[in-house]
């Protein structure tokens, strides 16, 4: 197992007491970027998280050698190995802002003479997926019980796959901003901080918040809060971005079906497309402030699918 670097001075990485000192510090190093690339930088520690947290290996250990297995395990192309090389270095570099810690300046000078490594790297893009409905409708039913876990998952699940929100919009939603008899939600922050309305797709993700309201049993804040052991609420605070993406993680496990949370958002705009709806109505449902960036999440669909709804006027 590897060791961990002694931390034995007082870190320059804004904290409270009750803070994790790994989300302080990716806090700290978004601060440093640009709001655009925010997003990018924050997936990629999200993925380093993880990884660390598979191997038992402390996250705020940036050494090369640890760097180096990290970028090894992706199974992304070279230039993304490269991408989220340089978003470490970026972080490694915060912590090298505590100069009376020589290690954590030690771990970015490692990084400045690591280079991603090529073997393994895909050579083709990462696919961006719009699921087909079978197969959507496998990882909505993939969580069974009646228990707190399942209830939670099931309608995260299907909130995700049946309003398009972003993993983070997710996260922080609130009872108080859904209206389950009218069958929509209130966006408070979207991206670019942006307020926006959007409608929830047909009436499985509202029983299954109905549901998981009641079985919550008790008035709380946050939609979707975290469930311990022995069947017990957590505190009311929202879910974390890490813990949406760990849930899908788990979904894919329980149906066999592959998708990032992105992907949901992805299969909505492509179906919803596809079976008819405008243009317009697609792009608010997204929030996006031009119709291109719509199109462009939308994915042919099957030819046979496509056949059926092509009704030409010439031909027979």
């Amino acid at each position: 197992m590897t060791t961990l670097i002694p931390v034995q001075e007082k870190s320059l990485v804004p904290s409270t007491p009750t803070a994790d000192p790994f989300e302080a510090l990716v806090e700290a190093t978004l601060a440093t970027v640009a709001p655009r690339s925010a997003r990018v930088y924050k997936q990629t520690y999200l993925l380093w998280q993880t990884w660390c947290e598979q191997r038992r290996v402390d996250p705020m250990f940036l050494i090369a050698a640890v760097v180096k297995d990290f970028l090894a395990a992706q199974s992304v192309t070279q230039r993304t190995r490269q991408r989220q090389l340089s978003t470490l270095r970026k972080m490694a570099r915060v912590l090298a802002l505590d100069y009376s810690n020589p290690a954590w300046r030690s771990a970015y000078e490692s990084l400045l003479l690591l280079r991603a490594p090529t073997e393994g790297a895909s050579t083709e893009e990462r696919v961006l997926r719009a699921l087909t409905p079978t197969q959507v409708n496998r990882t909505l039913e993939g969580w069974l019980g009646d228990k707190l876990l399942p209830r939670r998952n099931q309608a995260l699940i299907a909130l995700l796959f049946l309003t398009d929100l972003r993993r983070s919009e997710a996260a922080a939603l609130r009872w108080s901003d859904l209206d389950l008899e009218e069958g929509t939600l209130l966006v408070r922050h979207g991206k670019g901080d942006k307020t926006r309305t959007i409608a929830i797709a047909g009436e499985l993700a509202i029983e299954a918040l109905k549901v998981w309201k009641r079985v919550m049993g008790e008035e709380r804040l946050y939609v979707f809060c975290s469930v311990g052991k022995g069947n017990r609420l957590g505190e009311d605070a929202p879910m974390t971005d890490k813990t949406v993406y760990d849930v899908v993680k788990r979904t894919e496990k329980i149906s066999g079906v592959a998708f990032s949370p992105h992907d949901a958002r992805r299969t909505l705009i492509t179906e919803a497309l596809s079976t008819g709806a405008s243009l317009a109505d697609v792009q608010d449902q997204a929030g996006h402030k031009n119709e291109s960036t719509t199109l462009r999440y939308a994915k042919p669909v099957d030819a046979r699918h496509r056949r059926e709804r092509l009704r030409l006027r010439y031909g027979g």
